[in-house]
Order: structure tokens, then sequence, then C-alpha cells
């Protein structure tokens, strides 16, 4: 029995080993195979997206990093293609925000100084102005002479009637006192004859007097200061008037007489004050500049300053108020600014045919102009002082001041260098 029940068996079990390997699940590691190739083949798609990428082709610029897009392709299309946040956000940033900055605050002081436009509305404002306060101008230091040269050399349109008024107002007080307008102070001439030539008139003939007549006489005309000559030298080179032969002066007058008593009285600092050096006398070693003096000196110096030693004070007068000159562009008295001491250092400035904003005169940003218009009230008047209220005189300085700006920036003549006025009269 043994031997017949042994072969079947093992039979059996070879065919039960062998159904068993046949019916067994794969191993477990058959799958590794599979995925190494999808792996593979991922690299591959990527490495081919990142070549793609290098190609100039503007499809895969827009996929592009925020960073690269706006630099490589400031052309809006590309920007539109990509995510909105990262592509479209940086390119406006940078462009948008920096211009603004610096137009929103330019410095203030140095463009007044060299704005023709707004040298020109403030001009306008202020002549208005004088002109509606001073409707029928009289012989006098305010309401009178300066209202006529400020209008009439800015060009304002008055009426024709203005001028002529003002002239048959001049000749009537002129009779009435027999040609003599003032028997000390001879600078009465000299403001009457600058503004009847700025109107176009011949100041040799106001209602049959000479007005230029009294100041050939040189001892009468020094007698109140040096204002005497100062003002002298610029009313007569005003037209180019001669000087008559006066019939009863002790010393007659001439240019050359007025032009060395000014270079005489300047003082050791450079500039130059009413009083010292008067009647020939010495000049006080402590004397010291007076701002509105030294301005005018320098007025009357301008048309001479071909000759060496009229450059040589000039330069120094220039010196002396560049130092007195404030932090806040403008000039003093007695510690206290005011408009009257720019105003004449503005018009020497423009006399002497230089710049507006001269680096000399720019303090702390501010010009001598920005500074007189620091004393506007906004409607046309002006303020002698930062703490004073409307002064008539103040806004008529301006006024002449800020005309003698304008015209050295068209390249006009200076304020009182007059050839150019319209004539009228005869």
């Amino acid at each position: 029995m043994k031997n017949y029940l042994r072969p079947p068996l093992a039979l059996l079990l070879s065919l039960c080993l062998l159904l068993a390997a046949a019916c067994a699940p794969p191993p477990a590691v058959a799958p590794a195979p599979e995925e190494t190739p999808a792996a593979e083949e991922v690299t591959v798609v990527e490495e081919t997206v990142s070549a793609e990428e290098t190609e100039p082709s503007p499809v895969p610029a827009a996929t592009s990093t925020g960073e690269a897009a706006p630099i490589e392709e400031p052309s809006p299309v590309p920007a539109a293609e990509p995510s909105p946040v990262p592509a479209a956000e940086p390119s406006p940033v940078p462009a948008a925000e920096p211009s603004p900055v610096p137009e929103a605050e330019p410095s203030p002081a140095p463009a007044v100084g060299t704005d023709a436009e707004a040298l020109t509305a403030a001009l306008n404002q202020t002549a208005a102005y004088v002109y509606a306060a001073v409707p029928n101008p009289q012989v006098g230091s305010v309401g009178g002479e300066w209202a006529v040269i400020g209008l009439a050399r800015a060009g304002w349109p008055v009426p024709e009637s203005y001028y002529e008024t003002y002239y048959q107002t001049v000749a009537a007080y002129a009779r009435e006192r027999d040609g003599v307008l003032h028997s000390k102070k001879y600078t009465e001439y000299s403001r009457v004859v600058l503004a009847l030539t700025a109107a176009g008139y011949d100041a040799r003939d106001a209602g049959g007097y000479d007005l230029t007549l009294p100041l050939a006489d040189f001892s009468q005309t020094i007698w109140q200061g040096l204002n005497g000559p100062i003002w002298a030298l610029i009313a007569l080179d005003s037209a180019a008037y001669p000087l008559s032969a006066h019939p009863t002066a002790t010393v007659p007058a001439s240019r050359d007489l007025y032009l060395a008593e000014i270079l005489r009285r300047q003082l050791a600092d450079g500039g130059f004050n009413l009083t010292a050096g008067a009647g020939g006398g010495a000049i006080a070693a402590e004397a010291r500049a007076e701002v509105d003096i030294t301005g005018m000196a320098l007025q009357a110096l301008a048309p001479y300053r071909e000759r060496p030693e009229v450059q040589a004070a000039t330069d120094k007068a220039l010196a002396c108020l560049s130092a007195l000159q404030g932090e806040d562009g403008g000039f003093g008295y007695r510690g206290e600014g005011n408009l009257e001491s720019a105003a004449q250092v503005l018009t020497a400035l423009t006399a002497l045919g230089l710049s507006l904003d001269d680096p000399r005169f720019v303090k702390n940003g501010r010009t001598i102009l920005s500074n007189i218009l620091s004393f506007s009230h906004g409607d046309g008047s002006f303020r002698h002082s930062a703490s004073g209220g409307n002064s008539q005189m103040s806004t008529e300085q301006a006024l002449y001041a800020l005309a003698a700006a304008q015209r050295s920036l068209r390249g006009q003549n200076s304020l009182y260098q007059m050839s150019d006025a319209a004539r009228r009269g005869g």
C-alpha cells in the first residue's frame, strides 16, 4: 500500500507548489520600475518648459516671474498675460510714485526771482491798485511822481489823459511858484524831472520853466546830503539832459563834479550814507553804510561803470550790500526789515545789469524780489514792514521796483534810462 500511495502524494505536492507559485501576487518591488520612468518624464517636461522660456517667443515671456516681466517686456501686452498679482503691480508703482514728488514741492524763493509770469502778475496787480489809489497825481513824494514813474515804466495802460493831466498839474504848480519847487531840497526837481520824462514830456518846458536848470547849481544841489548829487545825476541822465549855465551858481555843476562827489563820500565799509563827508568834510572812521543811500548811489553810478574808479567803487558797494542782506533776502534799518530798502537794492541791481538772482544776493534760498513780495497784502498794496499796515509810499516804491525787475527780465532799458519812453507834448 505504501508503495502505491507515495507517488501520487509527491505528484500532488509538486502540483500544489506550482499552483501556489502561479497564483501568488506580483512582488512588492514591481511598481518601482514603473514610477521611475514617470519621474524621468516629469523631469524632461520641466526642462523642456524651462528651455522654451529662454526663447524670444512672447508667450513664455508672459509666464515668467513678476520681477523679470517689467524689465524685459515694458510693452503692456506681456504685462496683461501673466497672473495679475506678480506681473501687473510692479510696473505702475515705480512709474507713478516718483514723478509728483519733486514737482509738488519746488523751492519757492528762487522760482519767484526768475518766474516772469509770477512777476508780471504781481506787477499788474500793484499797478492796478496804484492807478485806482492815485487817479489824479499831484506834485509830491506820495500820490505823485513815484506813482507816475511806476505806471509809465511798467507800461500799464492808463488813459492818455492821465499823463497829460499830470503834466498840466506840474506846469500850473511851477507857474504858481515862479519855477521854484523848493528853496533847499533840490531832490524835488530831480523827482519831477524823472516823472515828466517817464510820462514822455521834456522837463525843460513845464509851464515855461526849465526844471533841470536848478540842478546846474552844484552847491545848492548837494546841500541836503548825498541824495542831492545822486538824484541830480539820475535825473539828468534819464534823457541825456544837458546842463545849462546857471545864472547865479557859485559852483556850476557838471556830471563829472557830481560823480566825483559821490565817489569821494564812499565809506570804508564800501557803502554810503546820507551825511558822511557832507560839506567837503572828512568822513569819520566809524561811519556805517545805509542800505537805501548805497542802493541809490549804485543807481547813479551805473551809467559810468566803464570808468575804472567807478567800477571799483561799485564792486565795494555791492560787497557791502551783500553782507548787509538778511537771511530772508531783505534789508533792514535799525534791525527791522522794510520794503523800501529792498526796493532800492533791487533797482540798483537792474541798473547795473545784474541778474535778479545774482548769487551774491540770494540768502537762504531767498532773493530780494521774493523778499519784496513778502510785504504784499495780496490786493496790490504793500506794507512798510512785516508788522505794519498798508502804506501808499511802500506800495508806490514796490511798483517801480517790480517794473525795474520786469524790464530787466525782458532785456529793456533800466528803470531810469528813459530814452525809450513814449514822447508826448511838443
